[in-house]
């Protein structure tokens, strides 16, 4: 419609929403504002006590070794777990103890280089191995000695890492390999674990024969509290008495506590824990099972 002077009659603009300490805002800000409540939210999704600041993939040593800290629960319990991922001199992506794949991740994984390798160290370590061949069908997916016959037909595992030493040759020889042969029930093995040690990085990656819960710390519980004490007064004198108990299995358990400490590390990356660095590093895994 048009005025008596013939000109477009304008409009009121509309109102500006208020904030809500009652300042003027605009659109625009409010829209950034929308942007980074997102952002927050998609931290909050994986900040835990193991990952304080909600970081999807964490850099340890710049250009080589990342890490994905999550929540991990059972019975109710946070227990924690972590994800080591290293870049290869090729470029490539090796994967450590492979946690729960979701799109975010992946997508930042993706940025960092093309996955090639997928590592399950351990018997129990294993409940995203399927997830991330699916999501990766050309990566190698390795398993700890005995853990592809043992998952025949439910994980398409490609190499056992004690049936062949092929891992050298296409690792680009870039890691450092001990078997913990020295725990077993009624003479099956229960972990039957590999660590690895990236030369480069210096990180020794660890999944169950060594763990490092804090004291306490943000985002921890009386339950986190109570299964530290399991862990470190319970369980460990079992694991060390029961799970290695006899003269042979003792003296293999200081074998490779020993085969260990002669590799070049400075960091200890486990899966269960706070990852450890200092000048006592070298010393951490002997305090703990010796």
């Amino acid at each position: 419609m048009w005025s008596t002077d013939r000109r477009p009659a304008l409009r009121s603009p509309p109102p500006r929403a208020r904030s809500a300490r009652g300042r003027r805002t605009t659109g625009d800000v409010r829209f950034v504002r929308a942007k980074k409540r997102t952002a927050s939210s998609t931290k909050a999704e994986y900040r835990n006590w193991s990952n304080p600041t909600g970081e999807t993939v964490r850099e340890i040593v710049k250009g080589k070794t990342y890490v994905c800290e999550r929540s991990f629960v059972w019975n109710s319990i946070d227990v924690g777990g972590r994800c080591a991922v290293v870049k290869l001199k090729s470029g490539e992506l090796w994967i450590h103890s492979p946690i729960d794949l979701d799109e975010k991740t992946k997508s930042e994984i993706d940025k960092i280089g093309t996955v090639k390798h997928v590592v399950s160290p351990n018997y129990e370590h294993l409940k995203y191995a399927k997830q991330w061949k699916r999501a990766y069908p050309n990566a190698i997916l390795w398993a700890c000695p005995g853990l592809k016959e043992k998952k025949k037909g439910e994980i398409p595992y490609d190499k056992d890492l004690g049936e062949t030493k092929e891992w050298k040759e296409m690792w680009i020889d870039e890691f450092e390999m001990v078997h913990w042969d020295c725990e077993s029930i009624l003479s099956t093995p229960f972990f039957n674990e590999v660590s690895f040690v990236h030369k480069e990085s210096k990180c020794l990656m660890v999944t169950d024969v060594y763990w490092n819960y804090p004291e306490k710390g943000r985002f921890y519980t009386i339950k986190e509290i109570g299964w530290k004490f399991l862990m470190d007064v319970i369980y460990l004198p079992i694991y060390k008495n029961v799970l290695c108990f006899g003269e042979e299995k003792q003296k293999r358990l200081r074998e490779r506590v020993a085969d260990v400490e002669r590799l070049d590390f400075d960091t200890i990356v486990p899966c269960h824990g706070t990852i450890v660095t200092g000048k006592d590093v070298k010393s951490a895994l002997k305090k703990h099972l010796l």
